[in-house]
């Protein structure tokens, strides 16, 4: 069942939602990335605070650390969705941030109890409760977001992948130099999650007519079927402001806007990473202008591509993202083990070419798929009634009340005629 949309507040409880969308993934990312800092000041305390265990593990058992978070992430990516229209996002999504929060005020005991392979293991079970993320949070903005302010509700909330990221590299840094040493990251991620679910458990609603917060307008006007890093999170409001208007004077069509915005979010890093190759020790200030090029161009792909499945279906939004993220995420589980295996000497800048080079032809090569065959226009299969039978299917079946037919009287010359053998032979065993 589907109806018309009418006109909303300005300024709504469909907007906390948003909010509380950002804040959340603010939040996770700050306990997914820190890991990166986390394992820098474990393995080499002198750079941060001395007075804290200092583990001396391999490159290799480094790359696993990094790696083992989406070993349990993939897994839950699928399953998130149906998680997600079973409970509801508001569920869900408590469950995977409490999951969350628990496991990383557990870590740094975790660690001196069971070293790096205890680590790992505490990683692949944070990811199982990060995986439903995704799926829940595209659920939750199809459920909230009007037609019209989607793409602007939407570019807004994953946003906070942006700012997480930023402060899971600008906060990890201070705390592992202050009192509470590496250990302290950990405990700081952990209280974060746990404050956004109490805010969530307050706020959030799974639609409108559930919200006591919401007005009768709004309610209706709101669907009901079911450095680097810094300029990343800047640029995607560019990204957003510009959307808007492209969209609002027409300039280009939704489907449009998102090849361009992907385009550029791709193909400009690519051609980033690959110069990044090829720069000296001595370059280091251009392979950070490089690097800060690359991840703040790439915040366009939110706009892109990461809300295209709401576009295509907003009735399987959450299943949609959860099966695309799950294809996405191999590439994450496999980045720091081929880094691992081809850069033996981190000093080598031929080994780091290999893996520039194949970064840009990940690049390269997705954003291509997505010009030939990506498009914004719902589909056929959006449709409730999509699997029913069609009226012109139906026109056709035979009425189940029409009576049976019956056969012509038959000529009762031609009968004799035909009873004849039989009477016949009757007679003959008489």
């Amino acid at each position: 069942m589907t109806h018309k949309p009418c006109k909303g507040p300005r300024l709504g409880v469909r907007h906390l939602q948003s909010f509380l969308l950002f804040l959340g993934l603010t939040v996770m990312h700050i306990a997914r990335l820190n890991v990166s800092v986390a394992i820098v000041a474990m393995t080499n305390a002198a750079t941060t605070n001395p007075n804290f265990p200092e583990y001396e593990w391999t490159e290799k058992q480094k790359s696993y650390i990094l790696s083992s978070f989406y070993w349990g992430y993939i897994l839950t990516l699928c399953p998130g969705s149906f998680l997600c229209r079973r409970y509801g996002a508001k569920v869900v999504l408590f469950v995977a941030s409490c999951g969350t929060a628990v496991f990383s005020l557990m870590t740094p005991w975790c660690i001196t109890w069971g070293g790096w392979q205890v680590f790992c293991a505490i990683r692949i079970l944070q990811g199982l409760f990060q995986g439903v993320i995704f799926p829940c949070v595209t659920e939750h903005l199809a459920m909230w977001s009007p037609p019209e302010e989607r793409n602007r509700l939407g570019a807004f909330s994953y946003t906070g992948t942006d700012c997480g990221t930023v402060l899971a590299m600008f906060i990890s840094g201070m705390i592992a130099k202050g009192a509470m040493g590496w250990p302290g990251i950990s405990y700081v991620s952990g209280s974060l999650c746990a404050a956004w679910c109490f805010l969530w458990l307050i706020f959030a609603s799974n639609n409108a007519t559930e919200s006591r917060f919401v007005g009768e307008a709004e309610c209706k006007a709101t669907p009901s079927l079911i450095a680097a890093l810094l300029a990343m999170w800047l640029l995607s409001y560019v990204y957003l402001i510009a959307a808007d208007v492209l969209l609002k004077k027409k300039i280009l069509s939704l489907t449009s806007v998102r090849k361009l915005f992907n385009t550029l979010s791709f193909w400009i890093p690519a051609a980033a990473l690959i110069g990044i190759g090829f720069l000296n020790e001595e370059n280091k200030n251009l392979a950070i202008v490089l690097m800060t090029v690359s991840v703040g161009v790439n915040s366009g792909a939110t706009i892109g591509s990461s809300l295209n499945s709401i576009d295509l279906s907003p009735n399987h939004a959450g299943i949609l993202i959860g099966l695309s993220n799950t294809v996405a995420n191999v590439i994450p589980i496999l980045t720091p083990l081929i880094a691992g295996e081809i850069v033996a000497d981190k000093h080598n800048r031929g080994q780091w070419q290999i893996v520039f080079g194949l970064a840009a032809v990940i690049f390269f090569v997705g954003n291509v798929v997505f010009i030939i065959w990506g498009t914004a226009k719902a589909q056929p299969w959006d449709a409730d009634d999509f699997l029913k039978p069609k009226d012109t299917e139906t026109a056709c079946e035979k009425p189940k009340n029409t009576p049976a037919e019956v056969a012509p009287p038959i000529d009762p010359v031609l009968e004799q005629q035909i009873s004849w053998p039989e009477q016949y032979t009757a007679k003959a065993i008489e």
